[in-house]
């Protein structure tokens, strides 16, 4: 075999882009129940959540769910969409640690808030380019 078909027959490395992460939009909803008091919604609609909360709420799910190995997930808040909106960065080997820990776990804002009202995080989008879940 010459040098010349060798080379035709090695492979290239794959180009994996950034497959190695995951970027999931969060977003937190209140119980359905807050529709029946008009002054609580109002009051839900002011709420913003910072980005220690959030870092907050996440590492609760994890524990809360895996223990202190799903807390030592390594994760990126890279943007904050809204006042109850994130982007959040995960490796793809993680995903199913976070998809069952988040949609789990369920919180009350008095904790974090003057409001008594439980929520839960849900993901509305989830790909490996961030520009997809925006």
């Amino acid at each position: 075999m010459s040098l010349r078909d060798q080379n035709r027959t090695e492979k290239l490395p794959k180009d994996n882009g950034d497959k190695d992460w995951l970027y999931l939009n969060l977003e937190i909803f209140p119980d359905p129940i807050i529709n029946q008091d008009k002054a609580k919604l109002t009051k839900y609609e002011q709420i913003d959540i910072d980005l220690i909360t959030w870092r907050t709420l996440i590492m609760i799910s994890l524990n809360k769910m895996y223990g202190l190995i799903g807390e030592s997930s390594p994760f990126e808040i890279p943007a904050e969409l809204s006042s109850k909106s994130i982007i959040l960065k995960i490796q793809t080997e993680d995903k199913e640690k976070f998809n069952n820990s988040l949609l789990s776990y369920t919180f009350n804002l008095n904790k974090y808030t003057e409001l008594d009202l439980n929520c839960y995080i849900k993901i509305k989008k989830s790909a490996h380019y961030v520009a997809l879940v925006m």
